[in-house]
This record gives C-alpha cells, sequence and structure tokens, in this order.
C-alpha cells in the first residue's frame, strides 16, 4: 500500500473522529418525518441558530482533509467497475474494486475471476475465492433448472403432437369411410 506518512497521519485522524449523525431535528419524534436532513429554514429555529444541545448541523469542520478525502478506511481509493475491461486501469496497491450493484451474476464471475488473478481488493466481500464458488454453484443450479424445464416442456410438445397425428389420422379414416364407392354393376 502506498501510503506516505502524512497521509498515514490523516487518515488516522479522519477514522478517529466519528460525525453525529446529521437528521432533521423532529425525527426522533414524529414517525411521519424520515431520518434525513433537510436544512432548518424556520425563523426561530434553535438548530438553524446552533443551540447547544440541539440536533447538528453540517457544516465546513466536519469534512476530512483533502489529501484524505474519498479514500476509504484503508487508504485505498474506491474505484467502480462495470466491465472487465475496467479492471485493466486498476493498481491494486493504490485502488481497492467496487462492483456495480447492476452487473449480472456472468459478468460478476469474469470480474472476480480477473480480481483474483491480479490480487485486487474487492469491496464488499471478505472472501474472493469462496464468493466465485458460490456463484459458479448458483449459476450451474440455473443451467439444471433451465434444462429440467425445457425437457418438461418437450414432452408436452412431443404429447401435444402426437394428439395432432391421432387427430388427423382419425380425420383421415373418417374421409375414407364417406367416400361412395361408384356402383360397377349399375352403369
Amino acid at each position: 500500500m502506498a501510503v506516505d506518512k502524512n497521509q498515514e497521519r490523516l487518515l488516522a485522524q479522519r477514522n478517529s473522529t466519528r460525525k453525529p449523525a446529521f437528521v432533521v431535528k423532529e425525527t426522533a419524534f414524529k414517525a411521519s418525518v424520515k431520518p434525513r436532513w433537510r436544512k432548518p429554514t424556520g425563523k426561530h429555529s434553535p438548530v438553524r441558530q446552533y443551540h447547544k444541545g440541539r440536533v447538528k448541523m453540517p457544516h465546513s469542520g466536519y469534512g476530512a482533509p483533502k489529501a484524505v478525502k474519498g479514500l476509504t478506511r484503508a487508504g485505498l481509493n474506491p474505484v467502480l467497475v462495470h466491465r472487465a475491461v475496467d479492471l485493466n486501469s486498476i493498481d491494486s496497491n493504490k485502488d481497492v474494486v467496487i462492483i456495480a450493484s447492476n452487473v449480472g451474476i456472468r459478468k460478476k464471475l469474469a470480474m472476480l475471476k480477473i480480481c483474483q488473478e491480479k490480487g485486487f481488493t474487492v469491496s464488499s466481500i471478505k472472501d474472493v475465492s469462496q464468493k466465485i464458488v458460490g456463484y459458479e454453484k448458483e449459476f450451474s443450479d440455473r443451467k439444471e433448472a433451465k434444462s429440467a424445464r425445457n425437457a418438461k416442456q418437450s414432452k408436452k410438445q412431443k404429447k401435444a403432437v402426437k394428439k395432432e397425428d391421432k387427430k388427423s389420422d382419425e380425420k383421415k379414416s373418417d374421409e375414407k369411410k364417406s367416400e361412395v364407392k361408384p356402383d360397377i354393376k349399375n352403369q
């Protein structure tokens, strides 16, 4: 990990301090107010006026130092990845991989294999090899289920074809019976 002493000190400083939960002041005692932040705009609002003992308002003092802004707690730069091609531009010493949530299992599996080969750290996955095994099992289970569905459908189709054949055979036999044979004697 390529982190210099100054950056290491700033990371430790940023990681040691805790930011308060910035929420709307009515969140605690009104169920209809969601726990999210909205700036208080009231004329007499004690939160807007920074009174003691009130909900904290976000301001510039809570920000992280510029040198470590946006880095993970370990000091790595998070990189969002959508395709396997995006992994070519990643440095394993400075970056951590975040696989996008809308990526499917097949592509995610391919990306995880590449990450395992190149030694990349993947965010939110503790053991990459275990995750790969899990995805492969899930993928094979899906394939088996699909083949079972297809086999079931093909059986139904065969039965339907047999029924149609029987119906057409019956129609042909009925037509043969209904045909009038010409009388040779009367002519």
